[in-house]
């Protein structure tokens, strides 16, 4: 049996006993089914996300996965100038 149950017995007050059972419940449940996160894509992607921003990540992830590092840290840099330059150009288009 679950060890921890026959300690609530011997619990006379009902408050403190319901508090003893749900610890015990909960632990056992996170032990057992731990959450998960999941992560959830776009439908739709924001109007400055185009696909040469994409095919950058495909390459950068490429290059991280083959463990090319200085590869992977010239392709992430020109990453986050496009991601910039895009988002400055969008924004600046929408006033």
């Amino acid at each position: 049996m679950f060890s921890g149950l026959e300690e609530i017995d011997l619990i006379t007050d009902p408050a403190e006993a319901l508090t003893m059972f749900c610890d015990i419940i909960n632990k056992t449940v996170s032990n057992h089914a731990p959450v998960r996160e999941k992560r959830v894509k776009r439908n739709h992607q924001p109007g400055w996300f185009t696909d040469e921003i994409l095919s950058t990540i495909h390459d950068r992830k490429k290059c991280h996965k083959a463990g090319k590092i200085d590869q992977y840290k010239i392709i992430r840099n020109k990453l986050s100038s496009m991601i910039k330059r895009s988002k400055k150009i969008f924004f600046y288009k929408c006033y």
